[in-house]
């Protein structure tokens, strides 16, 4: 009988061994589990992070660009209005050597009209100046006082230059 309850508690003792060995290799088990489910929590957090680092990055990147495209918009806007500037500048420089063109032909015109058609040495009015008193309108006087070289004969006494 002893060796009956020997075999026995052999047994029982076999059987607590397993059951210990599998506790211990569940335990195991599930250790393994956790650490992996840690690995790929820290996996995806990584994941996670540096997609964001590279949502981040785009961002910036667009706003770069947004910046810059802003930048070459603001200097083409500059650059068009100094553009309009010079034309507005151009065109008024213009419009004053037309207005000033026009001055000098009118007063050239009212200089001719007033004439009558003579070279201003020859101006009646000019030349009646010599006829008053006993000389009479002589191209030779009309040079020594005035200065002026008769081109033509003297309209009102028809007295040649030379």
């Amino acid at each position: 009988m002893l060796r009956e309850a020997e075999a026995e508690a052999e047994a029982e003792a076999e059987v607590e061994a397993e059951a210990e060995a599998e506790a211990e290799a569940e335990a195991e088990a599930e250790a393994e589990a956790e650490a992996e489910a840690e690995a790929e929590a820290e996996a995806e957090a990584e994941a996670e992070a540096e997609a964001e680092a590279e949502a981040e990055a785009e961002a910036e990147a667009e706003a770069e660009a947004e910046a810059e495209a802003e930048a070459e918009a603001e200097a083409e806007a500059e650059a068009e209005a100094e553009a309009e500037a010079e034309a507005e500048a151009e065109a008024e420089a213009e419009a004053e050597a037309e207005a000033e063109a026009e001055a000098e032909a009118e007063a050239e015109a009212e200089a001719e009209a007033e004439n009558k058609g003579y070279p201003p040495e020859h101006h009646p009015k000019q030349q009646r100046k010599y006829k008053k008193g006993r000389h009479r309108c002589r191209p030779d006087i009309l040079v020594e006082l005035s200065g002026i070289e008769p081109l033509t004969s003297c309209m009102p006494c028809k007295r040649s230059p030379s």
